[in-house]
C-alpha cells in the first residue's frame, strides 16, 4: 500500500481482502529530498538508532496484520560512510525481525532510489551501487525506466 506519509499503513480492508486470497500487503516507509534526507540521518545515524527504526515497523505491522515493507528511500545521505552502514543494518534487522515476529512470509522490498554511494540515482537496473540492499532485503523494486532487455543483461 503506497502512499507519501513517513510511515503508510494499508486499510484493514485490504489486509483482510488480500489475505483471503492468499496475497501478501506491504506497508510503506518513504523518505523523500531534502526533508526526507533530514529523517534518515536522524533515523539511521547509528547502529542502535537503526536497529530501533526496524523495531518499530515490526510492532506496526505486527499490530495490523500485514506482512512487510516497501523501503523507498529517496534522499541523498552524505557522506554515505556515515549512514549508508547503518541503512543496512537497518534493512537485514528488519527483515530478520518481521520473520521472527510475523513469519516466514514476511517480506522487505527495497526500492531502487539511493546508492551504496548515498546519490539519489536510480539504477533502472540491478548493479553494484543498489545489490547490497537486495542482498540484506527480499526483492527490488526496479524505478520505472527499465528496459525490456534489462534483465537478460543482468542474468
Amino acid at each position: 500500500y503506497f502512499s507519501h506519509p513517513l510511515v503508510t499503513i494499508p486499510p484493514p480492508s485490504w489486509i483482510c481482502a488480500a489475505h483471503r486470497n492468499n496475497t501478501k500487503v506491504l506497508g510503506t516507509f518513504i523518505t523523500e529530498w531534502a526533508e526526507g534526507s533530514k529523517v534518515c540521518k536522524q533515523l539511521f545515524s547509528s547502529r542502535s538508532m537503526a536497529q530501533q527504526t526496524a523495531d518499530q515497523l515490526v510492532r506496526v505491522a505486527r499490530y495490523h496484520g500485514f506482512d512487510g515493507w516497501l523501503i523507498n528511500i529517496e534522499c541523498e545521505l552524505h557522506p554515505a560512510k556515515a549512514y549508508i552502514p547503518h541503512l543496512l543494518h537497518f534493512l537485514a534487522h528488519l527483515r530478520a525481525r518481521m520473520r521472527e515476529v510475523c513469519g516466514s512470509h514476511a517480506a522487505v522490498i527495497w526500492y531502487d532510489a539511493v546508492t551504496t554511494e548515498g546519490h539519489l540515482r536510480w539504477q533502472n537496473s540491478l548493479t553494484s551501487l543498489n545489490y547490497p540492499f537486495l542482498d540484506v532485503s527480499d526483492g527490488l523494486f526496479l524505478n520505472y525506466h527499465w528496459k525490456s532487455e534489462t534483465p537478460a543483461e543482468v542474468a
